[in-house]
């Protein structure tokens, strides 16, 4: 079950869906992308990787946006949370 929940990852290209996350919530999924080989990731224009790491994970499932963009990475997200269990 852990290893599932370590290999989680979506990368996130369209600021739309991210709109609504806090600004730390896109710099550490930024750092992550930029780690994972994405160069030039930045909090404002992106590409983003989440993780079901809970400072990843969490901010997303917190996250008011109900633009549908948004609502689609947060059902993602818990879907991967979910099937990891």
């Amino acid at each position: 079950m852990l290893d599932a929940t370590k290999a989680f990852k979506k990368l996130v290209t369209s600021k739309e869906e991210v709109d609504g996350l806090p600004e730390s919530a896109l710099g550490l999924a930024a750092q992550a992308a930029a780690k994972e080989g994405h160069a030039g990731a930045t909090p404002e224009q992106g590409p983003w990787l989440f993780t079901l790491d809970f400072p990843s994970y969490f901010p997303v499932r917190q996250a008011g946006c109900l633009a549908s963009a948004c609502v689609c990475v947060r059902m993602r997200m818990f879907c991967g949370w979910f099937i990891s269990m």
